[in-house]
């Protein structure tokens, strides 16, 4: 491809992703180099702000926010132009640009950025410690291609080819983004907490892996004391709270109803009194799993919290299915993105551009009663600390090797069935990760984190937002909040069958006492099994996806809504893609 080409191929694949930044776009071209960037305004919304940000040395593309860039601009006393993020993420990587590792594991924020020296023609993608903003890439002809959606990269990969494996441990599992691995063959992600550095070496493109964080790795604290333990989570979450509220324009929060999205509503109204705060709910008038009547509770009691109640559907669901599958990407493992999506378009047409979310609470604090309860009782049963209800936990106490022997059988037994090839689910990636040192509880947050759960809706919660020009926060994936609650011992996560127990703890006269009792979780809601008919069969008729996927057993899958879903939304997403 000769460069003039090139160059507007990548004005081509920056305009498919215009929806991620529709303020402003800039481009940078040289000899080695060639990128697009559309900008979303949330901090210095002047044009000076404005991306590419360079000087004669370097050039930075960034996504996200850099939340305490303005005690590193006190820090190092950098001479910024202007009052933006951008600027002082630019001067860290500047500053330490002989150990980039120590200047990004000073950054508090959710980032994905493209370091570019122009002497050497190097490269740094780098990406945030819990992969809240994407970065995708592949490699051709030693070149180097990298965007925030895969879709953008169409015109320089060509047709997409599918990743099989990542489809069988979606279809099994529901992992999504566990790995470096995508749905599309040879295209991959930067990893959450790793930066990638790619030089000319010779007449090849040279790659180098580096990991600067890992939850994994987070040591156990030593000898707290409750109150004071308890009294510095409250701190660091109001504190992660008030960062995420620097913006230039105003930030909305999503508020459930549950404990978590509650927690970050009653603190920013406590945070901000004399500010009135968008919150916005989405409610299913008449269903029984509605949730509107917490959300209620927390509005009466912060009157400086203006709610928009958003309802959403089913006619509205079957319409922007397909639209959602093109902006996530992937197959869909249940209607909820679907939901989030219709909520999304009508925050933004309520001129909404931040919102805080409850995104990674369940993670940190044991939310999940049915994965997390029973990791705490077998903790409790190594340690001969029995009680009656124990039995739960024998299972998740047993070594690792064996829960994934025993799960691989469940999976050949149980799924077995959904595919003419048994072989295939030995394409399926072990289910439990065991890190060494951790207790039982610990290592199933950390797999939560990293594998299970947090990766899958990470993604969906950015595509979501951003197809909508919407940022997304979430103070609960603050690093500093979530390295302090794994070095706790089990019982500040989970005390006597409560879960979250720390969050209620700190929260008592904050959130309303009703929420506070809550011991049921619900997730983002979406009532597909109700709609579940409206799920057409011709799809089954479809012959090229039939040759593509022929290791499924489509005749099986009209027997489980589960399955059948995953399956159609699979259908939807190969034929979106495959041209």
């Amino acid at each position: 491809m000769d460069a003039k080409k090139f160059k507007k191929e990548v004005n081509n694949g920056t305009l498919i992703i215009k929806h991620r930044g529709p303020d402003a776009v800039g481009f940078y071209n040289d000899n080695f180099f060639s990128t697009g960037f559309n900008r979303l305004k949330i901090i210095d919304l002047s044009n000076e702000a404005n991306q590419p940000f360079e000087d004669d040395e370097f050039v930075l593309f960034f996504n996200g926010e850099i939340y305490n860039y303005l005690e590193l601009l006190e820090k190092f006393g950098f001479k910024a132009k202007t009052s933006s993020d951008t600027e002082i993420l630019f001067n860290v990587l500047k500053k330490f640009k002989s150990n980039i590792e120590e200047g990004i594991n000073l950054l508090n924020g959710m980032f994905a950025f493209v370091f570019y020296e122009k002497k050497t023609g190097k490269i740094i993608l780098g990406r945030d410690r819990l992969g809240i903003k994407p970065l995708n890439y592949f490699i051709k002809e030693n070149n180097v291609f990298f965007a925030s959606e895969i879709k953008a990269m169409k015109p320089f990969c060509g047709f997409f080819s599918i990743n099989h494996k990542t489809v069988v441990n979606f279809l099994v599992n529901r992992t999504m983004d566990y790995n470096k691995e995508t749905f599309f063959d040879g295209i991959y992600q930067i990893k959450p907490g790793f930066f990638v550095e790619a030089e000319i070496s010779g007449a090849k493109i040279k790659i180098k892996e580096t990991k600067y964080w890992d939850a994994a790795e987070i040591k156990a604290s030593g000898k707290i004391l409750e109150i004071e333990t308890i009294d510095k989570f409250k701190k660091l979450f109001f504190d992660a709270v008030s960062l995420r509220f620097r913006a230039d324009v105003p930030v909305s929060i999503l508020l459930s109803g549950g404990l978590d999205s509650s927690a970050i509503a009653s603190a920013a109204a406590i945070l901000n009194p004399t500010k009135e705060i968008t919150v916005v709910s989405a409610v299913y008038e008449g269903d029984p799993m509605d949730e509107k009547k917490f959300a209620v509770k927390v509005v009466e009691k912060y009157k400086n919290l203006k709610p928009i109640w958003v309802e959403i559907k089913k006619d509205e669901f079957f319409e922007s299915l397909k639209k959602t599958i093109y902006h996530e990407e992937m197959p869909l493992p249940d209607g909820s993105m679907v939901s989030h999506f219709i909520l999304m378009e009508k925050i933004n047409k309520n001129k909404i551009k931040v919102v805080l979310t409850g995104q990674g609470g369940d993670e940190i604090l044991g939310g999940y009663v049915h994965t997390f309860l029973p990791a705490y009782k077998a903790d409790r049963i190594r340690s001969f600390k029995f009680h009656r209800n124990s039995l739960r936990g024998f299972f998740h106490a047993l070594p690792y090797r064996v829960k994934n022997f025993l799960k691989i059988l469940s999976i050949f037994k149980n799924d077995g069935k959904f595919f003419k090839d048994k072989k295939i689910l030995f394409l399926v990636d072990k289910f439990y990760k065991h890190f060494s040192r951790k207790t039982i509880l610990n290592s199933y947050l950390i797999n939560s984190l990293k594998y299970w759960s947090l990766p899958g809706f990470l993604h969906y919660e950015d595509r979501n937002s951003m197809a909508f020009s919407i940022e997304a926060r979430g103070p609960f994936l603050d690093y500093r909040l979530v390295e302090f609650m794994l070095s706790l011992p089990n019982d500040f996560k989970i005390k006597d069958g409560v879960n979250k127990w720390i969050l209620r703890k700190s929260m008592k006269d904050v959130i309303p006492e009703e929420i506070l009792k809550r011991n049921d979780k619900q997730g983002f809601y979406a009532p597909i099994e109700k709609w579940d008919k409206e799920i057409p069969l011709d799809f089954l008729d479809d012959k090229n996806f039939r040759k593509e996927f022929n290791y499924i057993n489509l005749k099986e899958i009209q027997k489980s809504n589960k399955m059948k879903w995953r399956i159609y939304t699979l259908w939807l997403w190969y034929n979106i893609f495959k041209k």
